[in-house]
Formats: C-alpha cells, sequence, structure tokens
C-alpha cells in the first residue's frame, strides 16, 4: 500500500507544481495589470510577454513533455516558434511603417 501511495506521489508532484507556478504566474499577471505604468507604459507590455513566456514554458516542458519527445516533435515545435515570430515580425514592421 506504501509504494502504491508513493508511485501516486511521484505521478501527481509535477502537474501539481505547474498547477501552482502557473496559478502564480496568473496572480503576478492580475496585479500587473493594476500597477500603473503611465509614459512608461511599454515596460508593462515587456513584462507582460515574460510572464506569457514564462507560462508557455511550463507548459511546453511540463504537460507537453516536449523535451522527452522525438526529434521530429521537437523540430515542428521550433518551426512553429519560428514561424510565430516571423509573423509577428511582419506585423510590427507594417504597424512601425504606416
Amino acid at each position: 500500500m506504501s509504494e502504491h501511495r508513493q508511485q501516486i506521489r511521484q505521478l501527481l508532484k509535477r502537474p501539481l507544481l505547474a498547477l501552482i507556478g502557473l496559478t502564480l504566474l496568473l496572480c503576478l499577471t492580475i496585479g500587473l495589470s493594476f500597477v500603473p505604468m503611465g509614459a512608461m507604459g511599454g515596460i508593462n507590455l515587456v513584462v507582460s510577454l515574460i510572464i506569457a513566456g514564462a507560462k508557455i514554458a511550463i507548459i511546453v516542458v511540463i504537460f507537453m513533455e516536449l523535451p522527452k519527445g522525438s526529434a521530429v516533435q521537437q523540430l515542428a515545435a521550433g518551426v512553429g516558434v519560428f514561424w510565430l515570430s516571423f509573423l509577428f515580425l511582419l506585423g510590427f514592421a507594417d504597424y512601425v511603417s504606416r
């Protein structure tokens, strides 16, 4: 019985830590929305994007188990990140040029 409980604890440890981490990052995001940045609104955006990146990293590593995935899965994830960054770059370039 003790081995069974230990296996259950080991199985639930990482997802529960991920849940706690995501909840803390959510609270940080909500708290940041109430901080007046004034003319320094760009800092708010940068901090929000860093928090979002941390949330994505937790989800990719813990729930998707990408580091344990095959090379094809890792390549597909890398190409997806590259393509998304390329689309953001083009969108920001369009916004700046107008």
